[in-house]
């Protein structure tokens, strides 16, 4: 186990901000020489993925967040207690598909422009290392020690960036995903244990949370590989199929939370009522205890 102390924490993410940022910066310059595009034309689309990628990342959330809002008023809220395997078409497949359905489009768009599809890739990939960054910062100014968790991706994002730069794979159509890929294995396989962990200890809890959690860091910087393929939308609109499928699925019997042999189906029945006042009489709390499954 590594342990330090916030203030070196708060070093660490600063320095690895900084580092992406010149990465970053440099990996734009040399996109500008080498497509014969000018820097004020590879920063103005730099500017546009960026907003086009936290657009994408809203819609990602808010189909997640519909899927959970429909799922609660069918009943079947509930359904991944049982069958944790719905969490993938319920949750992780709209994550997936409403973050690749916006670049897809977008660069289907742009086909004839003076960047080649690899170089608008990476800008998507530069884009959402900088939304990683920008919520890295954010919450080491919180004084939130879990930044650790975005700084270790953005790390080995860099690493990738930075080995691409040097041996200019960066240049090639398919090979800077190489660096890419393996230097994303740790993160992805560290994550990856702690989600699993997390799921296992907190699925009744936090189980959807958690879905949209273990979806989005691990994905987050591989989805636009998926742009490298030909007809990218058809891919895409998979995802959105597989959720539709899983829907069904869950809102049949198969999809029921509680199993008599795996998961019984138990009711925390708590009948307390607490009043509390103040020193001069007047009540500062009165509430009654729910439980914690309300159906």
């Amino acid at each position: 186990m590594i342990f330090y102390t916030e203030a070196t924490s708060i070093i660490v993410n600063v320095v690895v901000s900084l580092l992406a940022l010149m990465a970053i910066g440099i990996s734009l310059y040399f996109m500008s020489v080498r497509s014969g595009c000018s820097w004020k034309g590879v920063l103005l689309r730099y500017a546009i993925t960026i907003g086009m990628q936290l657009a994408a990342l809203a819609l990602a959330v808010g189909l997640a967040l519909l899927v959970a809002v429909f799922m609660d008023r069918v009943i079947r809220s509930m359904t991944w207690f049982t069958s944790t395997w719905t969490i993938f078409g319920l949750y992780l497949a709209p994550i997936i598909f409403g973050m690749s359905i916006l670049p897809a489009l977008y660069l289907e768009k742009t086909k004839r422009d003076p960047l080649v599809l690899g170089f608008r890739i990476q800008l998507f990939m530069h884009s959402h290392c900088f939304w990683l960054i920008v919520i890295m910062v954010t919450l080491a100014g919180l004084s939130i020690r879990s930044a650790y968790l975005i700084m270790l991706y953005v790390l080995f994002d860099i690493v990738a960036l930075i080995v691409n730069l040097v041996t200019k794979c960066h240049r090639k159509a398919y090979l800077f995903a190489i660096a890419v890929t393996v230097c994303q294995i740790l993160p992805f396989v560290y994550f990856t244990y702690l989600c699993t962990a997390a799921l296992l200890t907190l699925m009744h809890m936090q189980g959807r949370f958690f879905g949209y959690f273990a979806g989005y860091f691990p994905s987050c910087l591989r989805v636009p590989l998926i742009m490298f393929f030909r007809k990218t939308r058809t891919i895409v609109l998979c995802f959105l199929g597989i959720t539709i499928l899983f829907i069904v699925i869950a809102v049949t019997n198969a999809g029921f939370p509680y199993k008599e042999k795996t998961s019984a189906q138990r009711y925390s029945l708590i009948h307390a009522h607490r009043r509390l006042h103040n020193a001069d009489g007047t009540t500062r709390m009165d509430e009654s205890e729910w439980p914690q499954d309300r159906h």
